[in-house]
């Protein structure tokens, strides 16, 4: 099961949407034991107690004893070393290490006045850190996705780039779990095209672990935007304006030639690997508007209108899939502006 994102304060995320669990099929290793040292990074600045530098230190015996005594307390940290409780586990780390890293891991630490504690699973603080410290080194995608989600949620920018580049790498993470992976990792770069590769898969192939992973909400959403697109694709292909013949060529075979461009730009929106959009063609039809017979029809308000349909029905759609996935609006600009959509 991927992991959900945990915020400082509580979110909405894919989990919540979701009736159902969500397996992807992948697996996390287990969380490390209670109470582990991390030196800092090699080429730091700082200067820290030999204690500091040490391997993790806990054992299975230590972890068994730790378990039967209760809570794990949280030692009291200091300028120079910052302990923080995550789950069951307390870490000990290099304090103006983090906070140099993260503004946001600073102020969150801020606000709390005695023990410092994190809400997330602790396997995934416990690999970011030892990534980190040089002290393990990710070697599989659920490894790169723990340290993609520390650094995600708490803004450490060069971690994440690093992550999101191993992440990226992988080509099983596509169509439902990429999407998935998107909204759990808040990995916003990606939801517009993941988005669009849901939406680009045919009904027929759409199977139950699709729609388990994505849960009856979010799915009833993708759904109706792929109707709706649909229905649009199919007026287009059918509603071919009509010619106000105006040229020197004979009239039918002006018609014939008009009838070869349209159909053969608009049938490219039921290309069953990747579909063109209404807007796309309307750009490539312009390069035809100087045409005495063709401007006139293509240059027609209503049928221009109509041809960039599909591309409201798909921001509008993003907005609503985005407010079931807690995914800022400022995505949905930036692609707007960038004419993604």
């Amino acid at each position: 099961m991927l992991p959900q994102p945990s915020q400082p304060q509580s979110t909405t995320n894919a989990h919540l949407i979701s009736e159902q669990s969500f397996d992807s099929n992948i697996s996390f290793p287990p969380p490390s034991q209670p109470q582990t040292r991390y030196p800092a990074s090699p080429g730091s600045a700082s200067q820290i107690d030999a204690d500091l530098a040490m391997q993790p230190t806990s054992s299975p015996a230590e972890a068994e004893d730790l378990s039967q005594a209760g809570p794990v307390e949280c030692p009291a940290h200091s300028r120079e070393t910052l302990y923080f409780k995550v789950g069951s586990k307390v870490f000990e780390y290099p304090t103006h290490l983090l906070c140099h890293m993260s503004k946001k891991f600073k102020a969150f630490i801020k606000k709390q006045e005695h023990e410092v504690v994190f809400p997330e699973d602790p396997k995934h603080w416990d690999m970011f850190l030892g990534y980190l410290a040089h002290l393990r080194k990710p070697s599989t995608t659920p490894e790169w996705l723990s340290i993609l989600f520390v650094s995600t949620t708490y803004e450490f920018v060069e971690m994440k780039q690093g992550a999101l580049e191993a992440v990226s790498a992988d080509d099983t993470i596509h169509g439902t779990v990429r999407l998935i992976t998107c909204i759990d990792f808040s990995i916003y770069d990606w939801f517009i095209n993941s988005v669009k590769e849901v939406l680009a898969i045919p009904l027929e192939d759409f199977t139950v672990d699709d729609y388990e992973r994505l849960g009856p909400k979010l799915t009833r959403a993708l759904n109706s935007i792929r109707g709706q697109i649909l229905n649009v694709r199919q007026s287009n292909l059918c509603s071919k304006p009509e010619l106000v013949h105006q040229c020197n060529r004979q009239q039918e075979e002006c018609q014939r030639e008009w009838d070869r461009l349209y159909w053969g730009l608009t049938i490219r929106l039921f290309h069953p690997q990747q579909p063109d959009t209404g807007a796309n063609i309307l750009h490539l039809l312009d390069a035809h508007r100087q045409h005495p017979c063709y401007g006139p029809a293509i240059t027609a308000d209503e049928f221009r209108s109509a041809m960039k349909e599909e591309r409201d029905i798909l921001r509008e759609g993003m907005v609503e899939v985005a407010d079931l996935c807690d995914v800022p609006h400022d995505v949905i600009d930036s692609a707007v502006q960038a004419e993604q959509l």
